[in-house]
């Protein structure tokens, strides 16, 4: 048997396996589930037990409470109070200066961006444009001495 879970099998190792070695996988997995059950059965029958030992009046207040809570739940306000007027000319001034200053920075880092990335392009064709010279001279240099 190549392996004992059939969730961890693949399709290819599934059908490897004989017919006698799949019902067996079945088997047992039909008893483990059956086990699982009883185990499950069992626990619920001991937590109904359980709530059968809770006195009356534990029960009531329990029962009271969530009413409580219940009626607080769908009577509460959900949202915090908003004022009744708008903000005064003087926040929206300000809201609307905030703004502004907010986005003549942004298009002033974007032009100084643009700015360094033309200057940063220049540097590289000139860098490459010596680089060149540099290699013809060394080139010429080199003919001059086996010459």
């Amino acid at each position: 048997m190549a392996s004992t879970s059939v969730q961890n099998m693949s399709t290819n190792s599934w059908n490897s396996l004989s017919k006698d070695e799949r019902k067996k996988l079945i088997v047992k997995i039909h008893e483990t589930n059956n086990e699982m059950k009883h185990a499950i059965d069992n626990r619920q029958k001991s937590l109904a037990e359980m709530r059968q030992m809770i006195p009356e009046e534990c029960r009531e207040m329990l029962e009271k409470e969530k009413r409580i809570l219940l009626n607080h739940y769908t009577t509460a306000e959900l949202l915090p109070h908003l004022p009744i007027k708008g903000p005064s000319k003087d926040d929206v001034r300000r809201m609307i200066t905030n703004i502004n200053e907010r986005v003549e920075a942004q298009v002033a880092d974007q032009e100084e961006t643009k700015v360094l990335i033309e200057e940063t392009e220049k540097l590289r064709q000139e860098s490459n444009y010596l680089q060149n010279k540099i290699r013809k001279m060394a080139e010429e240099m080199l003919r001059e001495c086996e010459n």
